[in-house]
């Protein structure tokens, strides 16, 4: 009788699923500002982080300000293309 180890069985139930993306977004809020939103989606399809990100809200002096417009959204590790977005990735406290 053969064994067969563990990690292969574990593996294989892994390697069939799919993984969950860490994304970064800027977006624009409905009152103007310009802020960059993070989350985990397990679809990382365009359509599916522009849904996402788009019932979003972010809490600006204790009202929560809903995203109007996803302008940008990258993997997490990727530096965003426009000048802005970079800029408030850089300052921004997460």
């Amino acid at each position: 009788m053969r064994l067969i180890p563990w990690v292969c069985v574990l593996g294989l139930g892994l390697s069939g699923g799919s993984q969950a993306a860490d994304i970064k977004c800027y977006v624009e809020l409905a009152n103007g500002q310009r802020v960059v939103l993070s989350g985990t989606t397990a679809d990382a399809s365009p359509v599916a982080v522009q849904d996402k990100f788009q019932r979003k809200g972010y809490e600006v002096d204790g009202v929560i300000q809903p995203v109007v417009k996803v302008l940008e959204c990258l993997d997490m590790g990727d530096r965003f293309k426009s000048k802005e977005a970079q800029q408030q990735d850089a300052i921004q406290l997460r």
